[in-house]
């Protein structure tokens, strides 16, 4: 499998995208479940098995009700990407269409959607091709708009 061979995981993403939330789950599980992506992708599901929803949101065009944070989880159960609900995965992966509303540069969308939610940290951590992938879909959401 060849370096770039991750750019084609955001262009099936893309080019399969709906508006709707649930069309946009069934897409990303039919992606993620692609065998030729399994190289790029299945560290990442193993590290945070709700990944699909999170893109699922991410590639919606809705724009959050609500800022999602971990803070504003107790200290006594804290979210883990193990531990992130459906609905956390839901929230959080619409949270980045506020990022990229608010910075001209989707790679500097990334960057603040990470930082202001440290839990997602392990993902860019454990491969460089996350941040790749997601910095891809961000340009392509900026493009499509």
């Amino acid at each position: 499998m060849s370096a770039t061979s991750w750019k084609a995981i955001p262009e099936s993403l893309w080019n399969n995208r709906s508006k709707h939330y649930i069309a946009n789950i069934a897409q990303a599980k039919v992606c993620f479940a692609e065998t030729e992506f399994d190289q790029h992708l299945s560290p990442l599901l193993a590290l945070c098995p709700n990944l699909h929803l999170i893109v699922a949101a991410l590639l919606s065009r809705r724009l959050p009700h609500k800022s999602w944070s971990v803070s504003s989880q107790t200290s006594s159960n804290p979210i883990t990407l193990q531990s992130l609900s459906e609905e956390d995965a839901y929230e959080l992966g619409l949270s980045f269409r506020r990022f990229l509303v608010q910075r001209k540069e989707s790679a500097t969308a990334v960057d603040s959607w990470r930082l202001a939610n440290p839990l997602l940290q392990p993902l860019f951590d454990i491969t460089p091709y996350f941040n790749n992938i997601i910095c891809e879909l961000a340009k392509l959401l900026v493009i499509g708009e």
